[in-house]
């Protein structure tokens, strides 16, 4: 039994649940998308999985930050950053760990409408679809559980402006405004607010054992950012987007037909974009644009080119 709702700390777990921590970054292509990545790693496993991305380290020797950014020509960190992402994916298929992708069309959104006396618009987007995207990835990854415990969120820290809701609202009354108490799975948060962290290990004075789960959801967010975006003709970059098509992704979890169904990657990778049309601004103002089903897609071109200088697949074509 659990109690009106299960969102407090206090609550007695017997039914079926999942423990994870939730490690977040983003991505800005200007103008044109937001992105949001979201990994989940399985409570009980997070400290063998860091002792995997440690152990590559090691290997490797390089003890410094590793972020997408930074992928160009140097071997070391471009290797790293590969064995990172084989390790990530076989987690993934493993049930250790689950991650989405999340893109806000820019083109789409009638940024006027979200104008605010106290917080930049680009804030207010920011934070608004960073709850659609956490409630929006629980409950499609653990919907099949009672209670989702969220152990923890880790997001990169930004500089905030004062009055932005991300870094002084609590995280329960953040996910109550999007979230119906009825729905499955009921969460349990068992921290007050989300921790911004340094990615970089060597600077974060808390949490520095996370922020190697940072860095890998922000190589993650990279290399799907670099399949449908090219926005780098870097070797590092573009071998992270290479790697993750020859081991399937995107593509084999896009569409809606019985392969889709039958992936390997089902309910463990998702990619959703939103809004497919232009939004009006009564339809954004009134808020009913929160449950248009119908304006969140995952099917896009890809604009990735491989080395004979053609797209690698079109991933409108998939059914």
């Amino acid at each position: 039994m659990t109690n009106s709702g299960g969102l407090w700390r206090d609550q007695i777990v017997t039914d079926k649940s999942i423990s994870v921590y939730v490690f977040h970054d983003e991505r800005e292509i200007p103008n044109k998308w937001l992105y949001h990545g979201f990994l989940y790693v399985s409570a009980c496993e997070l400290s063998r999985i860091r002792e995997k991305l440690n152990q590559k380290r090691n290997e490797i020797g390089y003890d410094d930050e590793i972020k997408f950014k930074k992928l160009r020509t140097t071997n070391k960190i471009n290797q790293l950053a590969i064995d990172w992402i084989k390790i990530a994916i076989d987690e993934i298929l493993g049930q250790n760990m689950w991650f989405y992708f999340f893109g806000v069309n820019y083109s789409n959104l009638n940024k006027e409408v979200w104008s605010h006396k106290r917080i930049p618009r680009e804030f207010k987007i920011y934070n608004k679809f960073f709850q659609i995207g956490l409630y929006g990835s629980i409950k499609w990854f653990f919907g099949e559980y009672d209670i989702c415990i969220i152990e923890g969120v880790f997001s990169d820290r930004r500089n905030l402006p004062s009055g932005d809701a991300f870094a002084y609202e609590p995280i329960e009354s953040i996910f109550l405004k999007t979230q119906s108490l009825e729905a499955k799975p009921s969460v349990d948060f068992r921290f007050f607010r989300i921790a911004q962290i340094n990615s970089n290990h060597k600077m974060e004075p808390r949490f520095s054992s996370y922020s190697h789960f940072v860095q890998l959801v922000d190589l993650l967010v990279g290399g799907f950012s670099q399949i449908y975006d090219a926005t780098s003709k870097d070797e590092g970059k573009c071998k992270i987007a290479e790697l993750l098509l020859n081991r399937g992704l995107p593509h084999e979890i896009m569409g809606y037909g019985k392969q889709h169904f039958d992936s390997k990657y089902y309910k463990k990778v998702c990619v959703s974009f939103f809004p497919r049309d232009r939004l009006d601004k009564n339809t954004l103002l009134e808020g009913s644009w929160r449950y248009m089903t119908d304006q969140f897609y995952n099917i896009r071109q890809s604009n990735f080119i491989d080395g004979s200088r053609y797209p690698l697949f079109n991933l409108e074509e998939q059914t």
